[in-house]
C-alpha cells in the first residue's frame, strides 16, 4: 500500500471530530478536521478553511491540524484567493491599525 494512502487512512480513521469547536456547532462534517482534510483541494474550502477559529483542538500529539489550515491559507493569499472577509480585515489593519478599520 501506498505510504500516503496508508498515513492519509490511519489520520482519517482516527481523527476524533468531537473535539472540534467549528464542528461541535455546526454539526456538518464539512466543518471537521475530517472534511477538511478531504476536500483540501475543493474550491468552497477557503470558506471552510477561514470559518475555523484555529483552536486546535483537533490536534493531536503527532498531527497539527492549525499547522495545515494555517499553510493553506497562506497559499490562498499567495494566489491571491483569499476570502473577502479576510481582505477587508487585512487592508482595516494596514490602515488603522486594528481590524474595524476605525481612526483613532
Amino acid at each position: 500500500m501506498d505510504k500516503k494512502i496508508k498515513t492519509d487512512y490511519k489520520f482519517l480513521t482516527g481523527i476524533n471530530n468531537s473535539k472540534c469547536s467549528l464542528y461541535s456547532v455546526l454539526k456538518n462534517e464539512i466543518y471537521s478536521p475530517r472534511g477538511k482534510y478531504i476536500f483540501m483541494n475543493n474550491s468552497v474550502l477557503k470558506q471552510i478553511y477561514y470559518a475555523c477559529t484555529l483552536c486546535d483542538n483537533c490536534s493531536s500529539s503527532e498531527f497539527s491540524f492549525s499547522h495545515n489550515i494555517i499553510n493553506f491559507r497562506q497559499k490562498l493569499i499567495e494566489k491571491n484567493n483569499q476570502n473577502k472577509n479576510a481582505q477587508t480585515i487585512a487592508a482595516n489593519l494596514r490602515k488603522s491599525g486594528n481590524i474595524f478599520g476605525i481612526l483613532e
